[in-house]
C-alpha cells in the first residue's frame, strides 16, 4: 500500500480514513476470492459519467470525454477519495480499474465474469498451484523491523528482492505457474509481510506527530515545536562538547548507534534468497576527540540486540577510556533505537 495523496487534497482523504481504516481496506480487497469479485468491487466503487464541463477548446480531440468518481467504503457509506488515494490504498494501477468498467454490465454494478481459466482447450488452474505460490513465498526467511520492532506484527523481506524477482524465481521449471496477479493476490492477502526499506531515525514522538498531521493538518503544534527546539539545544550542546572535549585531555565525548541488521553472508545468487541467514549486529561508537569510529560486532548466536548488549558495548567503550586517562564522559545516542539513557560519566 502507498502512501496516497497529500494532506492538500480538496477530498480531504487523510482526515476521513486514518491508517487502520486503509489498512483494512487494503487487506479486504485482497482477500477476495476471485479476480471477477475485485472486478465487482471496482466497479462498485468507481463509477464513470460524461464530463460535465468543456474547456474554452471544445473542438480539441484531447479533451477528455470521460470522468470518473472514485469511492471507498466508510462504515455503511462510500466516501467520495481522489484518484491517487484510491489506487495507492488498494495498490492497483488504473488499468485495473478501466478492465473493471468496461466489463460492467449494463444499469446495474456488477461486472461479466471472468473467463480467462474457462477454455475447455486449456488446464485449469488448481489449488496445487496456489499450495505451491503458498510454499514459494513461504520459502525466504522474513525478519522483523528495524525501527519498530517493538509496536509492529510485520515481518520484513530483504530489501534487495520485488515481488517481480519473487515471482520469477517461482515460475523457472513451471509450466504451469500462475501468473503475477495471482502470486501478488496470495501475497497480500494471506501474508503481513512487506519488504524492508531504510527509513530515517525519528523519536517516537516525531513519529506519532507526522502520523496525526496527516490525519488533521490543523492539529495543535506546541507540543511538537517545544519538542524541536529542544532537539536544536541538545545540538548546540553536542557542539560545545566537541568542541571541549578536543581541547582538554581528561574529557571525551562520542555518539554511538546499532546499525541495521546485516544478513551474513550477503549475495545476489538466487539459491541464497531461501536460506535463513545470520543476523550480524554492529554497534558503532564515534569519538569526538580523535574523530574515530569503534566498531563492537557480534552475530545472534552470540548475544541478541537489547539493552543489555548495548550497554556491555557501552560499558566496554568507558573502560578503555577511563584506561586512556579520561575522567568524564560525554554520550549521545538515540532513544527511537537504544532503550538506555546514558549521558554523562
Amino acid at each position: 500500500m502507498e502512501d496516497g495523496c497529500g494532506r492538500g487534497c480538496r477530498y480531504k482523504c487523510h482526515i476521513n480514513f486514518n491508517q487502520q481504516k486503509r489498512e483494512g481496506i487494503f487487506h479486504g480487497f485482497w482477500k477476495l476470492s476471485d479476480t471477477q469479485r475485485q472486478w465487482d468491487f471496482l466497479a462498485t466503487h468507481v463509477t464513470e459519467f460524461e464530463a460535465k464541463r468543456a474547456s474554452h477548446a471544445e473542438k480539441s480531440s484531447s479533451r477528455r470525454q470521460k470522468s470518473k468518481e472514485w469511492t471507498l467504503p466508510l462504515d455503511v457509506n462510500n466516501v467520495a477519495v481522489c484518484k491517487t488515494f484510491f489506487l495507492d490504498t488498494l495498490n492497483i494501477s488504473e488499468a485495473r480499474v478501466i478492465t473493471a468498467i468496461k466489463k460492467k454490465v449494463s444499469g446495474i454494478s456488477f461486472t461479466s465474469g471472468d473467463v480467462r481459466e474457462r477454455h475447455h482447450t486449456r488446464p485449469t488452474k488448481n489449488s496445487i498451484e496456489r499450495d505451491a505460490v503458498k510454499a514459494h513465498i513461504e520459502s525466504f526467511p522474513t525478519v522483523e523491523s528495524h525501527y519498530y520492532r517493538h509496536s509492529t506484527q510485520r515481518r520484513y523481506l530483504e530489501a534487495d528482492l520485488s515481488l517481480q524477482m519473487m515471482h520469477r524465481l517461482y515460475a523457472e521449471g513451471r509450466p504451469n505457474a500462475l501468473s503475477l496477479t495471482s502470486y501478488k493476490t496470495s501475497f497480500y492477502s494471506e501474508y503481513n509481510i512487506g519488504f524492508h526499506k531504510p527509513k530515517k531515525d525519528v523519536c517516537d514522538f516525531c513519529s506519532t506527530h507526522l502520523q496525526a498531521i496527516k490525519v488533521d493538518p490543523n492539529i495543535n503544534q506546541e507540543a511538537y515545536l517545544q519538542h524541536r527546539k529542544g532537539i536544536d539545544t541538545i545540538r548546540q550542546s553536542k557542539k560545545s562538547i566537541k568542541r571541549r572535549v578536543r581541547q582538554t585531555n581528561d574529557e571525551a565525548g562520542a555518539t554511538f548507534d546499532l546499525e541495521e541488521v546485516l544478513p551474513t553472508p550477503k549475495s545476489n545468487e538466487s539459491c541464497l534468497y531461501y536460506k535463513r541467514k545470520l543476523n550480524t549486529y554492529n554497534l558503532t561508537v564515534f569519538d569526538f576527540d580523535d574523530v574515530q569510529a569503534r566498531n563492537f560486532v557480534w552475530n545472534e548466536r552470540q548475544a541478541k540486540r537489547g539493552s543489555n548488549e548495548i550497554a556491555s558495548c557501552v560499558y566496554k567503550y568507558l573502560l578503555n577510556k577511563a584506561a586512556e586517562g579520561k575522567r568524564k564522559v560525554y554520550l549521545f545516542s538515540t532513544p527511537a533505537q537504544v532503550k538506555i539513557e546514558i549521558r554523562t560519566f
